[in-house]
């Protein structure tokens, strides 16, 4: 009976949009949104190393984990079948910076395992405006 009195935390993250645009080695973030329970904010990768194409297969997720206080950061290619996942602690998620710092290890990782190619495309991109997300959890 107590756990169903209990109240949902919800997180939430404000300026989650800034992402939209920062680019690693030709993958572009588009498109940030978030579930309408706040509790998972994902955004799509384009891969621009190919010429622009739609490439809505990959997702860039950040789920909160209360047991642990810090973020999963997921990548997924559904047509690969790869996924690889990195944690964000609290502290860098304030920043921009930290979740780039992450994005680009993410990004690395698919490299490495030969998940995407490189073709030399604009390695990065600026952030305009606040380089800091404003982050509530109850």
């Amino acid at each position: 009976m107590e756990n169903q009195n209990r109240m949902v935390k919800v997180m939430r993250i404000e300026n989650w949009s800034k992402i939209n645009g920062i680019t690693y080695k030709g993958f572009v973030i588009g498109s940030p949104s978030h579930a309408s329970n706040y509790k998972i904010y994902n955004a799509n990768v384009y891969n621009l190393n190919g010429g622009f194409k739609s490439n809505s297969s990959i997702w860039l997720i950040m789920e909160y984990d209360e047991d642990i206080k810090s973020f999963n950061v997921k990548m997924y290619d559904t047509v690969s079948n790869f996924e690889h996942t990195e944690l964000l602690t609290l502290e860098k998620a304030k920043s921009i910076k930290g979740f780039r710092e992450v994005y680009e290890a993410i990004i690395e990782q698919f490299l490495y395992e030969g998940i995407f190619t490189n073709t030399g495309v604009a390695s990065s991109s600026g952030i305009a405006g606040s380089s800091k997300f404003n982050i509530t959890i109850p």
